[in-house]
């Protein structure tokens, strides 16, 4: 498996949208129009990543040590 720094965010004030997951795997990273101004909102902030996303997987490896464990 590859896997791939990424910042991943919960939505949480939207009407249509709430609870959706964006994750993002680079700068900038888009606000909502309504948190535009917020403090500290800014598109030019640096990259922080808080989680790692698998991004690419051997799906014959993973399926052949899948197996193996569910029949041990």
């Amino acid at each position: 498996m590859t896997r791939q720094d990424v910042h991943i965010e919960i939505e949480t004030e939207g009407e249509l949208t709430a609870g959706e997951t964006v994750g993002y795997r680079k700068t900038p990273m888009r606000r909502s129009a309504p948190f535009l101004d917020a403090p500290g909102a800014t598109d030019d902030a640096p990259f922080q990543p808080n989680a790692q996303a698998a991004v690419d997987v051997d799906g014959d490896r993973f399926l052949s040590f899948l197996i193996g464990r569910l029949v041990s």
